[in-house]
């Protein structure tokens, strides 16, 4: 038989710390509360900071829409050269499509809106001063985001054709530099409408 005092003492220290265990896990559980609530205060707060500067952003007239990459139609009939620039062209966040003649050109153009055209001058099937005359046809503003690439630089046709034209010309070999800058200056002058407004 068990004596009920004795029991009850011997089990005394184990319903203190009982007691001990719960208070310690309700001031635990209060205060991770108080860090979580801490925690989406500040997220809080730092969503607000960078909603308030996107919005200032518009307001000052920055641009709030995702980036979409430019894509340029590659037309040029020598593969390495071709290779190397569209490499160059991809690593720069363009993309890039290539063909090796202007009739496969225009089927890419039929399919696929391009901002900008690299087009080589002279190349089998039909060559860029006929692709371009096409385009002037029949989608003449796409003429103006137009760069022609040669490596003809003494060819009085070529010369007389760039002149006629107005449009840029990268001369072979070119440099990243080069590409890049033209590549800009043709985009830039793009975005600006034409009226002037």
């Amino acid at each position: 038989m068990l004596n009920a005092p004795t029991d009850l003492h011997h089990r005394q220290p184990l319903l203190h710390d009982a007691d001990r265990l719960i208070a310690t896990a309700q001031t635990l559980l209060a205060h991770s509360r108080v860090l979580v609530a801490r925690g989406k205060a500040r997220a809080e707060a730092r969503a607000c900071a960078a909603v308030r500067y996107e919005v200032s952003l518009a307001r000052e007239g920055g641009i709030m829409a995702p980036h979409t990459p430019v894509t340029i139609l590659l037309i040029d009939d020598e593969p390495s050269f071709v290779c190397a620039l569209a490499r160059l062209l991809r690593r720069d966040g363009y993309t890039v499509d290539t063909v090796d003649n202007g009739q496969r050109a225009l089927v890419q153009l039929h399919t696929q809106r391009y901002d900008l055209i690299l087009c080589d001058l002279h190349m089998p099937v039909l060559d860029g001063p006929a692709l371009y005359t096409l385009l002037a046809q029949q989608a003449s503003p796409l003429c103006q985001r137009v760069i022609f690439l040669t490596g003809d630089t003494l060819g009085a046709d070529s010369m007389a054709f760039l002149a006629q034209c107005g449009q840029p010309c990268l001369y072979k070999p070119c440099t990243a530099a080069e590409v890049r800058g033209l590549i800009q200056q043709v985009l830039g002058a793009a975005a600006v409408p034409s009226d002037g407004s």
